[in-house]
């Protein structure tokens, strides 16, 4: 009988042996493990996302850096040419359709601005407090002058997302470009 019993007990063990070796082969994942993996998952993103985002604003903002960047080399160019900007250029959808600098301007991300120009100064504005918050992206202004045969240019953002407007002056007397208490340069 105790012979019996231990057969029984090692046919039980077999298949128990042979029962869970095959779950392991053709099972799959426990519930335990997914809750760990999406834990994991969850923290990754938790860390990742801001960081992100941060990056997308900054590539949004580049957009109206190098288009004010833009302007200002064809007014560079049209200065040299005439001997003074090009003045007829006095509103944001102009630099959208085609002008007498040869440029347009397709913004994506800055939905205004304004431009004004003068024989020897040139500003430009881009963007609105509306659109900064939510596309995370910083208000810009720049200006370019000519004074006795040299261009001095400024672009300056604001200093937070959101924040005021900044105030370019690219010449100032103590010869340092400044951007007001609201911005600060970036060039």
């Amino acid at each position: 009988m105790f012979e019996a019993n231990r057969n029984v007990e090692s046919l039980v063990q077999h298949a128990l042996f042979k029962r869970l070796s095959v779950k392991r082969i053709n099972g799959g994942f426990t519930l335990l493990e997914l809750l760990y993996t999406v834990i994991i998952i969850g923290i990754l993103a938790t860390i990742a996302l801001p960081n992100l985002l941060g990056q997308i604003g900054k590539a949004r903002q580049t957009e109206g850096e190098t288009a004010i960047g833009t302007f200002f080399k064809a007014q560079q160019g049209f200065h040299l040419e005439t001997g003074g900007f090009e003045t007829n250029i006095n509103s944001y959808n102009q630099l959208l359709s085609s002008n007498a600098l040869g440029i347009t301007v397709d913004f994506q991300h800055y939905t205004s601005g304004s431009v004004s120009s003068s024989p020897d100064e040139t500003t430009i504005a881009l963007g609105s407090a509306a659109v900064s918050n939510a596309k995370r992206i910083r208000l810009l202004e720049g200006e370019l002058e000519y004074d006795n045969g040299i261009f001095i240019s400024v672009i300056c953002q604001s200093r937070q997302i959101g924040g005021p407007a900044p105030s370019a002056d690219p010449s100032t007397p103590s010869g340092i470009p400044s951007c007001g208490a609201d911005g600060e340069p970036i060039n």
